[in-house]
């Protein structure tokens, strides 16, 4: 998107909907605990998101976004969100099988849902 005034253009550029997956050796345990804590632990799970990312800048900066705010000082906000997008281990045990990490199902729930913002000042 971009914004023109008589003084300034700002161009708004981004990603959304990158999905990244990782199956492996993202375990969730460790963490501090209340009497409210129901998020058992687990030493291995699948760790899903569906990012998306917006930065602004004063002109086009898309082609050195990487490291974006040290790059490219033309860019004066960049805004993260990365739902959780959880995968549950599937139980198989009515059907009387076993399932050795290997079939998982999508849920909804529980949700979380990381966002961030990084400005310059001034």
């Amino acid at each position: 998107m971009v914004t023109r005034t008589a003084d300034a253009c700002e161009v708004s550029s981004g990603i959304r909907d990158l999905v990244i997956l990782k199956s492996t050796g993202s375990g969730f345990e460790g963490y501090p605990k209340c009497k409210y804590t129901t998020l058992p632990e687990t030493a291995d799970r699948i760790l899903t998101t569906s990012f998306r990312g917006t930065w602004r800048s004063h002109r086009a900066a898309n082609d050195r976004i990487m490291a974006a705010l040290q790059a490219c000082p033309e860019i004066s906000r960049i805004d993260l969100a990365m739902p959780n997008k959880h995968c549950l281990l599937l139980n198989l045990a009515p059907f009387g099988l076993e399932n050795k990490n290997e079939l998982f199902v999508p849920t909804e729930e529980p949700f979380g849902l990381i966002e961030a913002s990084l400005e310059r000042d001034g």
